[in-house]
């Protein structure tokens, strides 16, 4: 059974970064397909009418665009070759009209549109000029060697000027579509490197810029701060007032905490009731001194919410690169041993990691 859905692709496969080329296989194919059941019927009716030597030229182009069609199945990276080839297709079925002294009008319009579109599929630099060189030879065969009408070459150039038309519309759905599936990867790229709730970067975004701020800080010679925060009494939060009020107050944690850091940082959610902070690019550790103390100062003040006055608080630990460690898993591990530290010190607290 014919799979028509292969056949509009050449039987190829694309990846997601390859929908442009697959559109254009696909326009491609759809037109060949269309001229080349066209001109076989215009074949069989010349036949059937002794036009012979009609029948002999349109039959040539059949199997020129046959042969193209073929020749796109073994062609998906080298598109090019194809433009190419249809200029031969094209230029010897006219060429062959002139040579037999036929009325090439209609002929050459229908010819001209495969021609005109490939070359707008490479690209509008080459589409311009051939759409010119088109325009000047129909014009030339109607007007100058046949002295058709205006009426009667303007009839004769209705498919020629319809296919330019469809070649704008086509180019404007694609960068519809291009732009459409660009802000699409964009939104996805987003959703995945940012926490759904709070907005903020999540685990897979924060392992990312650490990454990157250690390579930056191993280049200038400056020191990387790693924060691990954890809310107290988060669970405590969530069980007796609820999940709708525990994920205002993880919104509320996260734009305080974005709040007191300097731009240049970052606040991520790591999950649950989890936060992390990257402080880089500085060498006197008073920085990060002062950092921790506005963190807990704003985290003080009264939050209300719903007719509920909470209080907000957390355990926070901090490591640094490249005192504690230059290995960013173990730059984890430490600041993850400082927070449970400060948490059994009595929580609402914070602890710098040492080996000791």
């Amino acid at each position: 059974m014919i799979n028509f859905k292969k056949m509009l692709v050449s039987g190829h496969s694309f990846e997601s970064s390859e929908y442009e080329l697959k559109l254009k296989f696909i326009l491609f194919n759809s037109l060949l397909i269309f001229n080349i059941l066209i001109v076989s019927i215009a074949t069989l009716a010349r036949l059937s009418h002794s036009q012979y030597t009609h029948a002999l030229i349109d039959a040539i182009y059949v199997v020129l665009a046959s042969s193209t069609f073929i020749l796109a199945r073994y062609e998906k990276k080298n598109f090019n070759k194809l433009v190419y080839f249809i200029i031969f297709l094209s230029y010897t079925v006219v060429s062959l009209s002139f040579y037999a002294g036929l009325n090439p009008l209609a002929g050459a319009s229908w010819y001209f549109i495969l021609l005109m579109i490939t070359f707008f599929l490479k690209g509008y630099k080459e589409g311009g000029i051939i759409f010119v060189i088109s325009l000047v030879t129909i014009i030339y065969i109607s007007y100058i060697k046949y002295l058709f009408t205006p009426i009667e070459i303007f009839l004769g150039m209705i498919p020629f000027l319809g296919s330019l038309f469809f070649m704008f519309f086509f180019e404007n759905i694609n960068k519809v579509l291009k732009d459409t599936i660009e802000d699409q990867k964009e939104l996805y790229r987003h959703q995945s490197q940012h926490d759904g709730l709070t907005k903020i970067p999540n685990r897979v975004l924060f392992l990312d810029r650490l990454s990157q701020n250690i390579k930056s800080a191993k280049r200038s010679k400056t020191k990387v701060a790693v924060l691990f925060i954890d809310l107290d009494y988060f669970k405590e939060i969530n069980d007796s007032l609820g999940h709708d009020i525990g994920d205002h107050v993880l919104v509320e944690v996260a734009n305080r905490l974005n709040t007191k850091i300097r731009a240049s940082d970052t606040v991520a959610r790591i999950g649950g009731d989890e936060f992390a902070i990257i402080i880089d690019d500085f060498n006197n550790i008073k920085i990060v001194d002062n950092i921790v103390e506005k963190l807990f100062e704003h985290m003080s003040l009264p939050y209300e919410y719903n007719g509920h006055n909470l209080k907000l608080s957390l355990c926070l630990g901090v490591t640094i690169y490249p005192e504690d460690s230059e290995d960013m898993e173990t730059l984890l591990k430490n600041a993850d041993k400082a927070m449970y530290k400060a948490k059994n010190n009595g929580r609402n607290t914070y602890r710098f990691y040492s080996k000791e």
